[in-house]
This record gives C-alpha cells, sequence and structure tokens, in this order.
C-alpha cells in the first residue's frame, strides 16, 4: 500500500452559449488542492493492477470567474470566492510487461468535484455600476470519467 500526498494546480473552463439571443459566457474555474492519496498494487505474472484513489486535505485561495457577453461585447464581469466542498478522484490502471522496463497501460479515471462560489463582485460595463453579493451565489458539480491506452517506461536506480 502507498499513501502519499500530492498538489494540483489547474483550471476548469466552460463556455455557455444562447445564440438566440447573442449571449455567451465563459466561467473559469480555478484550483490549487492539495490531496491524500492511497495506491494498492498487486502483480502477477506480467501484469499489474493498481487501484487508487485521492480525497481533498486542504485547499488554497482561488478566485473564479465569469465573463459575459452579448453581440461579441463583454457587458458583466465577475469574480468570486471558489471553495471545493467536495472532492474525490478514483483510478483503476492495468499495466502488462512487455519486457524489463516497459509496459503496455490501460486505466480508467473517475472525478467527482463539488464547489461554490461566494462573495461575489460584478462588474456591469452597460450600466456602468459593480455589485458585491455576498454568501454563496453558484453551487457547482463537474462529474467525468476518463480513460486511456498508453506506454509506461521505469528504471530503478
Amino acid at each position: 500500500m502507498l499513501i502519499s500526498t500530492n498538489y494540483h494546480h489547474f483550471e476548469s473552463k466552460y463556455i455557455v452559449s444562447d445564440p438566440t439571443r447573442a449571449l455567451h459566457s465563459r466561467l473559469v474555474f480555478p484550483h490549487n488542492i492539495e490531496t491524500i492519496g492511497l495506491a494498492y498494487q498487486y502483480n502477477f505474472k506480467d501484469y499489474s493492477v493498481q487501484v487508487s484513489s485521492q480525497f481533498l486535505l486542504h485547499q488554497h485561495k482561488n478566485i473564479g470567474e465569469d465573463f459575459d457577453w452579448k453581440n461579441q461585447e463583454l457587458t458583466v464581469y465577475s469574480n468570486s470566492q471558489d471553495t471545493l466542498d467536495s472532492y474525490k478522484h478514483y483510478e483503476l490502471s492495468i499495466f502488462k510487461n512487455i519486457f524489463s522496463s516497459f509496459s503496455i497501460t490501460g486505466n480508467f479515471i473517475y472525478h467527482d468535484i463539488q464547489e461554490h462560489w461566494s462573495n461575489t463582485k460584478q462588474v456591469n460595463y452597460i450600466a456602468d455600476n459593480t455589485t458585491l453579493i455576498t454568501g454563496k451565489t453558484l453551487e457547482f458539480t463537474q462529474t467525468f470519467y476518463q480513460s486511456s491506452l498508453g506506454m509506461a517506461y521505469s528504471k530503478e536506480f
């Protein structure tokens, strides 16, 4: 069994459009987090199977952003405190050893992030005003699955 701590820095970006009203919005969800991971690997013949998971340990301060356009003109910009409520990452990896240092790999990942935005500062460029909205302003869940095939090289020193 392997226990690890990991640092992750990544962004999720989404574009939402309503072409009938010429409206577009881009949401940016930044993440700077530390996780604790657990992994177990089982080896048999030329195969290895690894099961692992990661859970939220600590979140660094993050600011989410929302850009709104109408008729290709920026109309509203918002920024908010981004808080992760839950972070789950599960992974299954299979390795087929080809020869001493090379393996063919396949893995499947399940990822679930639940978060919310709060204390939103909103600048309306059309009305020429700024508004501060306190408290929770947006709840968001990101769930995705990912699979991949590849090759791995390892060398012990």
